[in-house]
């Protein structure tokens, strides 16, 4: 008899870039983390998602009549995607390249 063990312990993140982009900051991305150990086999599945390439991702209307201005600028999402594919990033999330800066 064949026996199979399941350990539930799944972890889903979303593409926090883009609601923390619409929600115009008020929802924070999140840095991925894993916790391993040597009880347990780890396994991780990436699956590449988001918006169309030639989607435009921004604050939504809404929020910034909300909070008086937009705090990220309009982007094709695939802007987004090669700005983040060709930086090293250290763990974190590449808010700036879409981050309008205070003068």
């Amino acid at each position: 008899m064949l026996e199979i063990r399941i350990v539930f312990t799944l972890q889903i993140k979303s593409n926090g870039v883009c609601w923390q982009i619409f929600s115009n900051g008020k929802y924070k991305s999140v840095k991925h983390r894993a916790v391993v150990n040597n009880q347990a086999t780890r396994i991780s599945v990436v699956k590449a998602n988001g918006p169309a390439p030639d989607a435009i991702v921004c604050p939504a209307s809404p929020l910034v009549q909300r909070d008086g201005r937009p705090l990220y600028r309009p982007f094709k999402y695939i802007e987004y995607v090669e700005t983040q594919l060709s930086n090293t990033v250290e763990g974190k999330v590449n808010l700036d390249y879409a981050k309008i800066q205070d003068n």
